[in-house]
């Protein structure tokens, strides 16, 4: 291996590296977000101790923020990794991670613009099933497909179970990738399409929020 070789081999992989820390990143920022929304309950017991208005306020919308930058970051992540280069690179556990990612999406688009962020009103209750959804889908992916039973483990151990698992990594099926892409990746361009008319709507226009 001469040195170009071997700075493309490093290059390559520093970039699988870290595009499978983004993708864990992701992982673990939807299970952060179902964390918040979930123990609302608990945030709220936590205001009462908040004697004064201004640092209530604080509080509530420095929740709110911190959980859709969360959500936000986890979208970003999904929408740049669903593309067929990068699946055929690193091992995201497909069709989970861009399923959930989609789910994600819709989930933020309704928080952000449509009221999703008030209890008890439908866009509430169904941007909260849609991040419960994903966080059990990349839970299943990732502990399933992603971080699946290895090859080593496989030699000793043939099992047509785990070796199906095994096959959803994008990196070992390329034709399952493209699939997906096709499926996941038009969708996901058309709630961002949403999200943008949603927001010059909210912002040139200046229209209301909607519920669902």
């Amino acid at each position: 291996m001469n040195e170009e070789q071997a700075a493309f081999a490093l290059w390559k992989g520093l970039e699988v590296w870290g595009l499978t820390v983004l993708t864990d990143l992701a992982i673990v920022l939807s299970l952060v977000v179902m964390a918040m929304i979930l123990a609302r309950g608990y945030l709220e017991e936590l205001e009462k101790h908040l004697t004064l208005r201004v640092g209530l306020e604080v509080w509530r919308l420095s929740v709110n923020l911190f959980t859709d930058l969360s959500l936000s970051v986890a979208v970003v992540i999904g929408l740049l990794v669903t593309n067929p280069d990068i699946f055929a690179d690193i091992k995201v556990p497909l069709p989970f991670f861009p399923a959930a990612t989609l789910c994600l999406a819709v989930a933020l688009v309704l928080r952000i613009f449509y009221g999703g962020r008030a209890r008890g009103t439908k866009a509430y209750g169904l941007a909260t099933v849609l991040i419960m959804v994903a966080v059990i889908v990349n839970l299943l992916g990732y502990t399933f497909a992603m971080e699946s039973a290895g090859e080593e483990w496989l030699v000793n151990h043939p099992s047509a179970f785990w070796s199906f698992l095994d096959n959803l990594k994008s990196n070992k099926n390329l034709g399952l990738s493209m699939t997906v892409f096709w499926i996941c990746g038009p969708l996901l361009y058309a709630v961002l399409v949403w999200s943008m008319v949603a927001g010059l709507r909210r912002s040139v226009l200046g229209e209301k929020k909607e519920t669902v």
